[in-house]
């Protein structure tokens, strides 16, 4: 099989449990990390590597690649000690992984890395101190040192505790706990953290020199009453359109980004770059919401369907994106329509990742201990249930297309 038919796909997963901000269902883990090669044409999985003695990697639970070099940064997950920002070389044809950095991620239970634009930075969320960290990166993109350090927390935030078995535990929407953060697409230069404790959306100014955030006001995730605990945030490839997955409240709010407010805003302000012009449920409307929470959200390479996993309803829910309509309040592009739901033959799909065709999709079914495969009909937003694999506690999906870039040698 050709580089130009595969993928490679990393899974991350639980190795220990009783560390964790919440209660996983699935086996613990022995060896945390894999790599498959998924069959472009077929959807078929082999799997290449499992990392062995890794002491370090102990509950990964998200994976990002670098933009240009084989490079894969990973962050451990616990809310008992510091966490790690790990980093890792792969190889293209054999999967095999190398660790070449290691440094402190300067929080606990980290969960979400995203580069800045210029490749120099690394930004890092803390759930449970609910931070964000600027890491710099040298010159073989190994992150190295914090460079700079923002809190979401205010005076009023209560202390985070585990909420075992009940993710709508009330005490959640008392404390604070940022959970992504993205820049914006035309200028790179806002941030954007959703805040699942304080029911917002903080609004910061990022200095990419400098690496630092400055706190520039918050935006409501979503209408009516809450909690409605945004998790993720996502961009529209092409039109100027974000939404935001709300965990507790199994919906999707679809904002329009306004690009001048975003090059202009300042420190401080509390001018408004996304405006909210639409909420969808996720589940369908007779589901109870409290038997659920959201998982990821993306939108298709195609820029046509938005998708959603549930956890608790235990399906991927589709979304046609209209991209044909007029902008502004009144009009309806960007705005989504359910398709179907499709159910992935598992409990808990964490996360889910496309491949690089598009054209399969892998959901990580964390409390069962499997990852599905789906064939996924770009024309009508359909899935096709494929395959399905034994992983341990799967929480994380990565995937790149198979072919030759330059490596940094291993100055450890």
């Amino acid at each position: 099989m050709s580089a130009e038919d595969s993928s490679l796909v990393m899974v991350s997963s639980y190795s220990t449990l009783e560390n964790l901000a919440h209660r996983p269902r699935g086996t613990p883990a022995k060896h945390p990390l894999r790599v498959f090669q998924l069959n472009n044409k077929t959807g078929a999985m082999t799997l290449l590597h499992v990392l062995m003695d890794d002491k370090e990697c102990l509950n990964p639970a998200f994976i990002r690649l670098h933009p240009s070099l084989d490079l894969a940064y990973v962050v451990t997950e616990d809310v008992t000690q510091e966490n790690r920002l790990l980093t890792y070389t792969y190889s293209s044809s054999s999967g095999r992984l190398e660790k070449i950095g290691s440094v402190g991620a300067g929080g606990k239970s980290t969960c979400y890395i995203y580069p800045s634009r210029d490749e120099s930075k690394l930004l890092l969320v803390n759930y449970w101190d609910s931070s964000i960290n600027t890491f710099g990166m040298d010159s073989f993109g190994i992150p190295r040192t914090m460079v700079a350090s923002q809190t979401c927390r205010t005076a009023d935030s209560a202390a985070p505790q585990q909420h075992g078995d009940d993710p709508h535990g009330g005490h959640r929407t008392k404390e604070t706990h940022a959970h992504a953060v993205v820049l914006d697409p035309a200028h790179a230069r806002v941030a954007y953290v959703p805040d699942l404790g304080k029911d917002c959306i903080h609004q910061f100014v990022f200095n990419q020199e400098t690496g630092k955030l400055a706190k520039a006001g918050t935006l409501i995730s979503g209408q009516g009453n809450g909690p409605f605990g945004p998790r993720y945030i996502e961009f529209h490839p092409w039109l100027d359109i974000a939404y935001v997955v709300n965990e507790l409240s199994s919906t999707v709010a679809v904002f329009e980004f306004n690009p001048t407010f975003a090059k202009m805003l300042q420190p401080g302000s509390d001018q408004q770059t996304l405006t909210l012009v639409q909420t969808v449920n996720t589940v369908p409307v007779a589901f109870p919401r409290r038997l659920n929470t959201c998982g990821r959200i993306t939108v298709h390479g195609s820029g046509k369907w938005l998708l959603v996993s549930n956890r608790g309803h235990d399906s991927i829910a589709v979304y046609s994106v209209d991209t044909s309509g007029t902008r502004g309040l009144t009009g309806s592009k960007g705005s989504l329509n359910v398709v179907n739901y499709c159910h992935t033959r598992g409990h808990t799909p964490r996360h889910f990742k496309f491949d690089s065709t598009g054209r399969w999709l892998l959901a990580a079914n964390q409390d069962s201990d499997s990852l599905s495969v789906f064939a996924f009909d770009a024309n009508t937003g359909l899935l096709q249930f494929k395959d399905s694999y034994t992983v341990p506690s799967p929480n994380f999906v990565q995937t790149r297309e198979l072919r030759g870039t330059r490596r940094p040698q291993s100055k450890l």
